[in-house]
């Protein structure tokens, strides 16, 4: 088993950090979280990257595709352009 700090995981793609973002950095994962505020509450969105090279997604614990992550990612800057 390889510890997530000597596996390869790109920290460069990561989301940028900001007000309402969090990074939790676990033995076998790290996960990328981002709470995007709208309307009416907040949503969560979650990339978890395993030390073994999985990568999943997340919206509010419903597991979503790569695009729906990056779409709703790029829904949130557009509404906070001051990031």
């Amino acid at each position: 088993m390889v510890p997530v700090e000597r596996a390869h995981i790109d920290r460069a793609a990561a989301p940028p950090l900001c007000e309402h973002h969090e990074v939790v950095i676990e033995p076998r994962r790290i996960t990328y979280i981002t709470r995007p505020k709208r309307e009416g509450g907040c949503t969560e969105l979650r990339k978890v990257v395993h030390a073994y090279g999985a990568v999943f997604y997340f919206h509010d614990h419903s597991s979503i595709t790569e695009r729906m992550y990056q779409s709703a990612l790029a829904a949130d800057e557009a509404a906070d352009p001051g990031q």
